[in-house]
């Protein structure tokens, strides 16, 4: 196009096209500090590669061998290894723990990484572009050289593909630029000429130095958005009032008062009326969409689905308030593509909601890792669909306090702008016992799905 533009002599639109290549010719920047994993499986076999900020490890991908890689590879439908390892898991956990680890860490670089920790900077560990196979394994419970892989990394995230990694980083930016320094100035994702003179001028008005670090420019800009009034929203999606009747596990009130208490304004919206989520997010436009759910595994298609009255403690409920029917009906609507869908109705102009995954816990430890691997696939399956800046996976608590006491930190970080990588780190360090499976799950088993482990909340401003 140019070369046609230079022979026409159309001065202006070769002017546009230069402007327009300088954007999209800009190396996009990634996360230097930042070590990757690429797992991937192929008919029961395991590829490993790793690389160190853009640096591919010369080993480039070396087929790793487990006792575990027929499970690792099989489908999440296959239900004779979903029980073995889910049997193997409660009965050696101390022992499939370390195998997680040596899978994790089976090649030159990725070893080396970890053994040359800079313990004051740590890098982050992301384990990049998994498919439903590898991503059902709970990677964050793994252990290496007898320590927990997760405590040795600053942030512990999975995430998609580096194309769009950098477009909710450049969104919020984006947003943060209109308030403190270019009202008029379009959120579109793209990080060109006007963004880069907009945060030129902030960098300036903040008398910080123009290579200053991304973690010290944060600080300032949340020092600065702190005295500024937030409308913090947040949807929670849940069985409904007669499960926190019903049920004795049921967390609801404790989950409200957490976010009661750092100014959240919440609107919930019961199973029953899960077709209106479109209109709803329309109208709430939330930060953070909290779901309470138990997973179904639909084994004709292999797909795992949200299910709010899975659990036996629910079974009463769904029979009392729906028909079978209607029930069925509901649940075989909420796939991940379901939620995309609704979610995508959002204006583009929004930095993409929080989305955490808070899997009611059920009865006995097999089902608790059944309910662990379908959480993972369907957090995953959403996430890389698009249409959120990060989805947190957790739940699965048989003691109720730990829940409970887990609430309050989460939210209490997030309305603080804390990012989403430190907001799981702290909780992740709630867990102790380490050998024991009951209490590392909903702890230190923790997922994190984002590009972008260095994003916070950005509540809209108050009218």
């Amino acid at each position: 196009a140019l070369r046609i533009y230079k022979e026409l002599g159309q001065k202006k639109s070769i002017e546009r096209l230069n402007e327009h290549n300088s954007v999209v010719d800009k190396k996009k920047p990634v996360n230097e500090n930042a070590l990757t994993i690429n797992l991937r499986s192929i008919e029961q076999q395991i590829f490993s590669s790793s690389y160190l900020g853009e640096e591919l490890d010369r080993q480039v991908e070396a087929e790793i061998k487990s006792p575990f890689d027929n499970f690792i590879s099989a489908e999440i439908n296959n239900e004779q290894y979903l029980y073995e390892f889910s049997q193997e898991l409660a009965s050696y956990f101390p022992k499939i723990k370390q195998m997680l680890g040596e899978i994790l860490f089976s090649n030159n670089l990725a070893t080396k990484t970890l053994n040359q920790i800079n313990k004051k900077h740590p890098p982050d560990l992301r384990l990049d572009s998994m498919n439903s196979n590898i991503a059902k394994i709970p990677w964050e419970l793994a252990y290496f050289a007898n320590k927990s892989i997760a405590s040795s990394f600053n942030s512990f995230y999975r995430s998609s593909s580096n194309i769009t990694s950098n477009s909710n980083k450049t969104k919020w930016l984006q947003l943060v630029l209109q308030r403190l320094e270019d009202s008029s100035l379009p959120v579109d994702g793209i990080f060109g000429l006007r963004t880069q003179s907009a945060l030129h001028n902030l960098k300036v008005k903040l008398k910080l130095p123009n290579n200053v670090s991304d973690d010290d420019l944060r600080i300032k800009i949340n020092d600065s958005l702190s005295s500024q009034k937030t409308k913090k929203q947040v949807l929670i999606i849940n069985a409904g009032r007669e499960a926190e009747i019903r049920s004795q596990n049921y967390s609801g009130s404790s989950l409200d008062w957490a976010y009661l208490d750092h100014s959240y304004s919440i609107e919930k919206l019961s199973a029953s009326e899960i077709n209106f989520l479109t209109p709803v997010l329309h109208d709430t436009q939330p930060d953070i969409i909290h779901i309470q759910s138990s997973f179904r595994l639909i084994p004709s298609s292999g797909e795992v689905h949200l299910d709010f009255f899975g659990n036996d403690e629910y079974q009463n409920i769904s029979q009392q308030k729906f028909s079978m029917s209607s029930v069925e009906k509901n649940i075989s609507n909420l796939s991940p593509m379901f939620f995309k869908n609704a979610i995508s109705e959002l204006p583009d102009t929004k930095l993409p909601p929080l989305i955490i995954l808070d899997a009611v816990c059920p009865r006995g430890m097999t089902e608790i890792i059944h309910q662990m691997l379908y959480r993972n696939v369907f957090a995953n399956e959403l996430f890389q669909l698009g249409n959120a800046s990060a989805i947190i996976a957790m739940g699965l608590s048989l003691q109720q306090d730990i829940q409970n006491d887990i609430y309050y930190p989460l939210v209490s970080s997030l309305a603080s702008s804390e990012t989403f990588g430190k907001v799981v780190k702290n909780l992740r360090e709630f867990s102790n016992s380490p050998d024991s499976l009951e209490k590392q799950i909903p702890t230190a088993g923790l997922a994190l799905f984002t590009n972008e482990p260095d994003l916070t909340i950005l509540s809209k401003e108050a009218k």
